[in-house]
């Protein structure tokens, strides 16, 4: 008989370094398995939380982006500016 079939995903795994992203994924399932737990219930729902704000943050940033923009096009097309 050959090597074991996994030989192969294993020394690629070695390799790319897949190790560190196996090991993200454990802390995720502990966390996920202690979510039976208040503190594990407590810091998932804090993760949520940060995620929903860094998306609420990054719309809010585009919306400002949008309106500098227009306001700038409007002043732009004033002829006070163009006299400048």
């Amino acid at each position: 008989m050959g090597p074991p079939f996994n030989f192969s995903g294993r020394w690629a795994r070695k390799l790319s370094g897949i190790g560190e992203l196996r090991r993200q994924r454990q802390e995720t399932e502990k966390i996920w398995r202690d979510r039976k737990t208040r503190e594990g219930k407590a810091f998932l729902a804090g993760l949520w939380q940060m995620r929903e704000m860094k998306i609420r943050a990054g719309l809010l940033f585009a919306q400002q982006l949008r309106e500098i923009f227009l306001n700038f096009r409007r002043i732009s097309q004033t002829s006070e500016w163009r006299r400048m």
